[in-house]
């Protein structure tokens, strides 16, 4: 049986940085303090036409089909569903910033 893989896509160009997605992601997921899954970060400002000018890029789990979290995190707080769906246990996560080198994500992890 074929696992469906799935990913959430975010158009950048209509991000203007408020971070609600951040806000949402951690009430849903109830990870713990410094944890972030979503993460947007700012470029700019680029001034154009005398007005300033800002880029929002969101990070987000990859949601990987061999996920590197699984093998870098030492609490064994990820997991994969039989969905193919990758998990952050919060109970288990205790937000080492080792981790962040195991992850494909820029500006994931614990922290910025």
């Amino acid at each position: 049986k074929a696992v469906r893989r799935f990913s959430l896509c975010i158009d950048e160009e209509a991000c203007w940085g408020c971070r609600t997605c951040e806000v949402v992601c951690k009430q849903e997921k109830d990870t713990p303090a410094g944890v972030r899954l979503i993460a947007v970060t700012e470029e700019g400002p680029e001034w154009r036409g005398g007005k300033p000018h800002f880029i929002y890029r969101v990070r987000v789990c990859r949601q990987c089909e061999e996920p590197a979290c699984l093998e870098a995190c030492p609490t064994e707080a990820f997991s994969v569903l039989d969905t193919g769906i990758v998990t952050i246990d919060s109970e288990l996560c205790t937000g080492l910033r080792s981790l962040r080198g195991g992850l494909p994500l820029r500006g994931g992890g614990r922290g910025r």
